[in-house]
């Protein structure tokens, strides 16, 4: 489902191409160079990435020194969703425009931007469970005559977090519509290279126990105090590398063209990107993750 949201993506922004090339060229007087920086952009936003397989014994590999790992979860279950993980992003980049031909008009409509992306990125994550009820007493109330059960739990959760910080080369080409326009619509594609600068394994382990009240109608609730124990460990693993591909497609808003000369040049910026990751992690070699992210920023005209 996810793979063909994407590809529907993909197939959307394609199609809406043509638009992006239905407007005039503006002229630019002077002599021009070939290739001119025309803007600066500054975003931030949400990077989503889809659960990876990894299980237990890839963090035992990863890891062999944890304490943790190396006990027995044969009777855990685990509480592993299929969804995505959201982790935290931003970027700089610079816009650049190329001279049409060997006139002095720039191709305004085209943008080719370059720059850093910085994200924070989920490789792997594990969650297990095991929860163990045993009986125990029964009281009954004088007044009513109802029966209380009470129950002794033991809940007992593993967590394992692979994640790495990393640092981005980001390309990425545009096509905007009417630059003349304070709304502007953009769509294209880009590539990112990423190498991740500090790689971390997270793992906790808890266990609770308590004591359980239950009529036999409704919800069960807690009764008596709570004992609960964790423990946890962060290790240092090796850095990953990672190619995506993807189709930004967004707007930017003039704030106020009527304003100073200073005011007129700022834009806000709103950008999807959807599109495929590659990561590749040392001894484990490369998996691919459906890649989206929700981008809010500005536009610096230079």
């Amino acid at each position: 489902m996810i793979m063909k949201g994407t590809i529907a993506f993909v197939l959307l922004s394609f199609s809406l191409n043509p638009l992006a090339f239905s407007q005039d060229d503006y002229a630019v007087t002077g002599a021009n160079p070939f290739i001119s920086p025309v803007a600066i952009w500054a975003d931030m936003g949400v990077n989503l990435f889809s659960n990876s397989i990894a299980d237990l014994d890839d963090f035992r590999n990863e890891v062999p020194q944890s304490s943790i790992l190396q006990r027995d979860f044969s009777e855990f279950k685990s509480t592993n969703y299929l969804g995505q993980n959201s982790e935290f992003g931003m970027s700089m980049t610079l816009g650049w425009e190329f001279r049409k031909g060997d006139t002095e008009a720039y191709r305004e409509r085209f943008e080719l931007r370059t720059g850093v992306s910085f994200s924070r990125v989920s490789n792997w994550d594990v969650n297990l469970e095991e929860i163990l009820k045993r009986p125990g007493d029964t009281l009954v109330s004088s007044v009513s005559g109802n029966a209380f059960y009470i129950d002794s739990v033991n809940t007992k959760s593993l967590r394992a977090l692979r994640y790495s910080s990393m640092l981005h080369i980001d390309v990425s080409s545009l096509w905007r519509t009417n630059p003349a326009k304070d709304l502007q619509g953009f769509l294209g594609a880009g590539l990112m290279y990423g190498v991740a600068y500090r790689s971390q394994v997270d793992i906790s382990y808890t266990e609770n126990i308590y004591a359980e009240m239950n009529t036999g109608e409704g919800y069960p609730t807690q009764f008596g105090d709570r004992v609960s124990k964790t423990e946890s460990e962060k290790v240092l693993v090796n850095n990953p590398m990672s190619f995506t591909f993807y189709f930004p497609v967004g707007f930017s808003y003039c704030l106020n063209k009527k304003s100073s000369e200073i005011r007129k040049k700022w834009h806000l910026t709103c950008e999807l990107r959807r599109g495929l990751t590659i990561t590749n992690i040392p001894g484990f070699g490369s998996e691919g993750n459906d890649y989206t992210t929700f981008r809010l920023g500005v536009r610096y005209r230079l």
